[in-house]
């Protein structure tokens, strides 16, 4: 995300960003856990999910989710060249270990949208797939104090160089991981599962990029 926006809510006065709905009726809203289901998780899960206190569907956490068609964010996951590390960051909100995303932006394609993500929050130069690799969903909590439905498409981005100056530069860490590794500790599940995914995505040549593919130099 651009420089001076916070990660965590949508930008004001931006054409991107899902506009909240005032005056709306009670039965719009739903109190759901932020994984998205009506019933909490056995607490077993919650032992095995890293910075359990703020990660979504913490057992003792419940926030209103309004029922609505789910907006649409674009992320980047980021490869080494070999394709066997995953490039996390850290979110300015929270500090867990997340992927570089945002709002589509209209200058961009999706995929050039994630290719731009990755450059603003991690300093990433490379190639991006023109091919969506999978989508996940999570709750993303408001201003107003209830969460909006997101549904995130992901695309893969070969990293070719991590720069020093970047916009968000000083605002996040950075971290190669294995993707076993970085599985455990993503909160969102649909995330986890495709980056375990990778191993058979490298084999079967989706992430290799086409000719086609947008690179940032």
């Amino acid at each position: 995300m651009s420089k001076g926006r916070h990660q965590d809510k949508p930008p004001k006065n931006d054409a991107r960003a899902p506009q909240a709905h005032k005056g709306a009726a009670r039965d719009d809203v739903a109190v759901v856990y932020a994984n998205g289901s009506a019933q909490p998780p056995a607490p077993a899960a919650l032992l095995k999910t890293p910075n359990a206190a703020i990660a979504p569907g913490a057992p003792d956490i419940s926030i209103p989710v309004r029922r609505k068609k789910p907006e649409t964010q674009v992320a980047a996951l980021c490869l080494n060249e070999a394709r066997d590390r995953v490039l996390l960051i850290t979110s300015r909100g929270t500090g867990r270990w997340v992927v570089p995303k945002g709002w589509p932006m209209r200058k961009f394609s999706l995929p050039g949208t994630a290719l731009q993500e990755a450059w603003e929050e991690a300093g990433v130069e490379g190639v991006v797939g023109q091919t969506e690799l999978g989508r996940y969903h999570y709750a993303k909590l408001q201003d107003q104090a209830f969460a909006i439905p997101i549904e995130v498409r992901v695309f893969a981005v070969i990293v070719r160089r991590l720069k020093s100056r970047f916009p968000e530069a000083g605002e996040r860490k950075l971290k190669w991981f294995r993707p076993e590794e970085a599985a455990p500790l993503v909160a969102e599940a649909g995330l986890r599962d495709l980056i375990l995914s990778l191993p058979e995505l490298v084999t079967s040549g989706r992430l290799m990029p086409k000719k086609s593919d947008k690179r940032r130099k």
